[in-house]
């Protein structure tokens, strides 16, 4: 058949299962290609986040040919939240320093998205690192992961983009990520809350939304 899709109209050959009808094999085509589309997303994602690590610890060895004993040792405390360095009484991370402590992605070059690991974690990244403009997202209903989209001042809008790839990521990290359609709760911080003698992780949520998602499988 001719490829429609090229300027050439070169001919291909597209192999065909004889036991199954027409739409039955177009169907299989089309779920390799979305297969094939959301790798393609994984990768990038990952891509984009290692390269802005790779960007930030360049930056810090050009830092190390000039800098004086008091910016050394800064750098070594950045290196140690980092993991890159390990320190056997590293001082304990407070405020924007506990970025190191929960998993991250870029979104679109800019946008960071951050992921708690379990129940202490989760309530370490919504309310001591997390600030009250921050977006928090969560799948709906299910045990999972908080998921953090950091908003640099209240003013800043966050893309309808963006938050459909962090709830899609949010639905990953919870109990529905295997689900076709995950239902994902989003709100700003500032309507968080914690639950009084309630497990960690155990959030109030108010004023919140709801967007129904794909999981987005990233495979930590």
């Amino acid at each position: 058949m001719v490829n429609i899709f090229s300027d050439e109209q070169e001919l291909v050959k597209i192999k065909l299962n004889p036991k199954k009808k027409t739409v039955e094999n177009a169907n299989q085509y089309f779920s390799k290609y979305k297969q094939i589309a959301e790798k393609k997303q994984v990768i990038k994602l990952k891509k984009d986040t290692y390269q802005s690590e790779l960007d930030e610890i360049k930056l810090m060895n050009q830092k190390l040919e000039t800098a004086n004993l008091k910016e050394l040792l800064k750098l070594k405390e950045k290196l140690v939240q980092m993991n890159i360095l390990q320190e056997h009484q590293a001082k304990k991370a407070v405020g924007s320093d506990l970025q190191y402590s929960f998993r991250r992605l870029i979104l679109e070059n800019r946008w960071d998205i951050y992921m708690g690991k379990n129940g202490v974690n989760n309530d370490l990244l919504t309310f001591s690192f997390a600030n009250k403009w921050d977006i928090w997202m969560h799948a709906q209903g299910v045990p999972g992961s908080h998921i953090i989209i950091k908003v640099q001042s209240k003013d800043m809008s966050v893309p309808l983009s963006i938050i459909e790839q962090a709830a899609q990521i949010a639905a990953a990290n919870s109990r529905a990520k295997h689900s076709g359609t995950v239902p994902v709760i989003y709100t700003q911080c500032r309507y968080v809350s914690r639950i009084r003698k309630a497990l960690p992780g155990t959030v109030n949520v108010r004023n919140e939304k709801v967007i129904f998602v794909k999981p987005l499988l990233l495979n930590f």
